[in-house]
Order: structure tokens, then C-alpha cells, then sequence
């Protein structure tokens, strides 16, 4: 008995419905078996906006001649910060790993663990400094404070200390009047700046640079032997010599001790460089 066009007609529309079952059958077990194996993240906790990570101020040009000068600032910026009750500063060994233009800055405070992150740029031209700063919120990725300054190099204190007052006021509410201000270290501008590549070329470490960081800060107290911080970063830069650069610790010592009782009798010795 032969089968009529009807009759094929029904198998084929049979057939068509159990392979569509199938086939949704088939997706739902690869959706089961991805919820299984990859489960969703809970939702991450908000960042705690009191924890700052401060980045290494940039310098527009790319010029890496003058990456000292943005890493001082922010430095200066940094240990003002952490005379503010209730504001926690991420260490420079972690904030400082961030100092390319164009971070996702959001990214950067699930990094380091930080709610707050100020980045900046600084931009030198003679005796005349530009240097901006914006404070971003790392949970919302906006922009709680921005502000840039044109000033003499030689007011680059007092802007160091505007940002911090700045930040501390979008943060907590602290006025200018309760602000830690961070006191001008010297009031020679080039034995500042000797100090800060001195300070520079001490982190990154090795013969070499740590050779060059002690005859940088001695170029600095030279300039002025009133500069507490000069005479603390070459009893730090003596004290790492040995494991970098060979030689005795005995003999490193003394030099060590009577830079870093210097800089206590100048009230400079409580390890600030």
C-alpha cells in the first residue's frame, strides 16, 4: 500500500519537530553545563574610597629625563596624604607599577585595592612648571576632583600642597587649616632637584645607579647643609651599597651613621626621603 502526499507530508513536519526538540534540548544541556562549570562571580564589594593609590605623575612629552621629577611629586603628594586621619596611601612599590598614560584607571583600584586613584602630569619648560591632577573614583570610574596649575618652579611646594589639600577635602572634608602641609625641604630649588634624581636613581637600585644616587644627594647638601632629606637619602643610599655594589657593611656603616644622625639633628630622620 503506498503512502499518500499527506502522509509524507506529516513525517516530514514530525520529523522536522524532533529535531528542533533536539536541538533545544542539546543547547539547554551546553547552558546547564556552563552555569555548572563556570559559575557567575558574586558581585565584588565596593572599593573602599579612603584607600588612595597615588600614580607617578607623567610627563606629557614621553621625555623619560625628566620621569625623577613626576615620581618626587607624587611622592611629596603621597606622604602628605598620610598625615590625614582616616586616608590610607598604597604603597609607591605598588602604585608606582602604573605609569602609563591611558590606564584604565578602574582596573588600576581593583589592582591595588584602592576606591581612590590620583594620577596627574607634569610638564617642565625653564624655570616654569605645569602639572595637572584629577582624582577618579575607582568603582564608578568618574572624575570627583580635577585642577591644573602654572606656576615658577619654585612654587612647586606649595602646588604639592594644593593637591594634597585638595584631595583630602573631596575625601574626608578636611580643610586647608587641618591639612598636614608637607614644609619646602630646601629652599635651594636645584638642591631639590638634585635630591629628587638622587632619590630616583636609589630605587632603581644596582651599582651604578646607587654609585651616581651618592653623589647626587652629596651635590645637594653641597648646595645646602641645612637639607635634612638630602643627608637621610645618602644614609639610606651608603646602607644599600654593600648589596648592590659589593664591598664591606662595616665600611659602609660609619658614613651611614653620621649622614643619618645629621639628618635626625636637622629633624629629617624619620626615613622620608
Amino acid at each position: 500500500m503506498g503512502f499518500t502526499g499527506e502522509q509524507y507530508g506529516n513525517n516530514g513536519t514530525a520529523r522536522r519537530r524532533r529535531l528542533l526538540i533536539a536541538a533545544a534540548l542539546a543547547a539547554l544541556v551546553v547552558v546547564v553545563a556552563a552555569i555548572l562549570l563556570f559559575p557567575r562571580s558574586p558581585p565584588s564589594e565596593p572599593l573602599d574610597r579612603l584607600h588612595v593609590a597615588v600614580l607617578p605623575f607623567v610627563n606629557p612629552s614621553g621625555n623619560s629625563d625628566d620621569e625623577y621629577f613626576g615620581d618626587g611629586i607624587a611622592e611629596e603628594i603621597m606622604y602628605t596624604l598620610r598625615g590625614v586621619d582616616g586616608v590610607r596611601v598604597v604603597a609607591k612599590t605598588s602604585s608606582f607599577g602604573f605609569r602609563k598614560r591611558g590606564e584604565n584607571l578602574r582596573k588600576v583600584g581593583r589592582k591595588l585595592s584602592a576606591g581612590s586613584v590620583l594620577q596627574g602630569s607634569v610638564q617642565r619648560d625653564g624655570n616654569r612648571v605645569r602639572v595637572t591632577a584629577q582624582l577618579v573614583d575607582a568603582n564608578s570610574g568618574s572624575k570627583e576632583w580635577s585642577d591644573s596649575y602654572d606656576r615658577p618652579l619654585s612654587e612647586i611646594f606649595d602646588v604639592q600642597n594644593q593637591i594634597a589639600t585638595a584631595v583630602a577635602a573631596r575625601l574626608v572634608g578636611t580643610s586647608a587649616s587641618n591639612t598636614p602641609f608637607t614644609a619646602a625641604p630646601t629652599a635651594d630649588i636645584e638642591a631639590y632637584l638634585l635630591f629628587l634624581r638622587a632619590n630616583h636613581r636609589m630605587r632603581q637600585r644596582g651599582a651604578a645607579n646607587l654609585t651616581q644616587a651618592i653623589d647626587l644627594f652629596q651635590q645637594a647638601i653641597a648646595r645646602d647643609g641645612s637639607f635634612g632629606r638630602a643627608y637621610a637619602g645618602l644614609a639610606e643610599a651608603y646602607m644599600l651599597q654593600p648589596q648592590y655594589a659589593g664591598g664591606s657593611e662595616k665600611a659602609a656603616h660609619a658614613p651611614a651613621l653620621a649622614a643619618l644622625e645629621r639628618a635626625e639633628a636637622l629633624g629629617a630622620g624619620d626615613g622620608h626621603t
